[in-house]
């Protein structure tokens, strides 16, 4: 049995874990439960990033400004906020292997009521809904992965998962040139939630994870998690993750069509194209994880991701397509690297937890109001200081990179 202690500062309270079976180092690696999660994260991602190469079209349908699509993103993410703080104490009552059904079946209906909606506060009331449905996931999926595989295999497991979200980045802007050429922005918004709601069926009648049930949040084990400091050095790193990433991606496609000028039909189809080269990357990113550690890992993409978020504002338009492509290509290998880091910092029955703290602030940060400050500055043609700022932090974050210490994987099962 391996125990782990949590110990706050302040108080000296402290809060033992009993891990009888967290994650045994002899536990084989299956596939299954990874590829089941990922389907669901897919649809999840898809619900939400789709919205991005269609937003010029929105804008020219119900004649609205880049700021106003902006607070698109803004509200998806406060809808997202307040799910996933509220998800730890669904999980208590209904194990986390419902809360991933309700997850992406609540998504799939708000994709629903949108591609009905005729005014911007019905699509406004959708994008909220939309956000709580897929903020119900993350801590209950992550917890539900790094239950079913022993920690020396994290690394890949969490780097199939990912392949959810890239694929979605991938299939989203593909899609919506599909649809923006033929049936039209609400039928792509309709297509998949039908298809959320059937992913939602399907994950009910095959997977058989996630039967357990996780912690509400309480001040015992939110104090435990907080008086970590690797708990906040790896919330930094992931939310320069998720600005480069969810910000960025909500914004490139609008960025390149009126702001350097590139055909909309070629800029959502060189978005599709630089997530293609990240698929190998994920990979690549599990393996060097499993063999490299977190810290090194994350420091390496930390740095050169600062750097081509630079190039993204600053460099000539001729080289664009190339910066484009490459940055999401590198910043994938962080978000396997991230997961595996915030999990390792407490058993299974309180990792949702540790999600739920860690995810809701980077996401209002870097997928709703980065997105939202970027149409204001897209509306004054200064897109690049966004990128500007984003890639200054990532570089600046490579000072906390020595504070990022976790236990080895030897330690964990013991």
């Amino acid at each position: 049995m391996c125990t782990r202690s949590l110990t706050s500062d302040r108080g000296r309270a402290e809060i033992q874990f009993s891990m009888p079976n967290s994650s045994p180092t002899d536990k084989p690696f299956i596939l299954r439960p990874a590829l089941l999660l990922a389907m669901v994260l897919f649809f999840n991602f898809a619900a939400r990033v789709v919205f991005s190469p269609i937003l010029p079209m929105i804008e020219q349908e119900l004649l609205l400004s880049h700021a106003q699509t902006g607070t698109f993103f803004l509200l998806i993410t406060f809808g997202y906020t307040v799910a996933i703080l509220l998800s730890g104490f669904l999980a208590a009552r209904i194990q986390h292997h419902r809360v991933i059904i309700v997850s992406i079946a609540v998504a799939g209906a708000a994709l629903l009521l949108i591609s009905v909606s005729h005014t911007l506060l019905q699509i406004r009331l959708g994008l909220v809904l939309l956000g709580m449905g897929a903020g119900l996931y993350s801590p209950s999926g992550i917890a539900t992965l790094t239950q079913s595989v022993s920690r020396r295999h994290w690394g890949k497991a969490i780097a199939i998962h990912d392949l959810g979200p890239n694929l979605a980045l991938i299939v989203a802007p593909a899609a919506a040139t599909l649809f923006i050429g033929g049936a039209g922005w609400r039928a792509l918004l309709t297509t998949i939630g039908a298809l959320c709601l059937l992913t939602a069926g399907a994950f009910a009648l095959f997977s058989r994870q996630g039967r357990f049930a996780g912690q509400p949040p309480h001040l015992g084990n939110i104090r435990a998690i907080l008086s970590q400091r690797v708990f906040w050095v790896v919330t930094l790193y992931f939310a320069i993750g998720v600005a480069g990433v969810l910000g960025i991606f909500a914004v490139v496609p609008t960025y390149l069509v009126s702001e350097r000028g590139m055909p909309h039909e070629y800029a959502n189809m060189l978005v599709s194209v630089s997530r293609l080269t990240v698929l190998p990357v994920i990979f690549l990113a599990g393996w060097l994880r499993d063999r490299l550690g977190e810290r090194r890992l994350i420091g390496g993409v930390a740095f050169v991701t600062g750097m081509l978020t630079l190039a993204l504002g600053l460099a000539p338009t001729r080289y664009l397509p190339a910066v484009v492509i490459l940055q999401p290509t590198v910043l994938a290998a962080l978000f396997p690297a991230a997961f595996s880091a915030i999990a390792a910092i407490g058993p299974p029955e309180t990792r949702n937890v540790a999600v739920s703290l860690m995810v809701p602030g980077c996401y209002i940060l870097g997928g709703g109001v980065f997105p939202a400050v970027m149409g204001v500055l897209g509306d004054q043609g200064r897109f690049f200081i966004g990128f500007a700022v984003v890639g200054t932090i990532a570089l600046l974050s490579l000072l906390f990179l020595p504070l990022l210490t976790l236990p080895s994987m030897s330690e964990e099962s013991l």
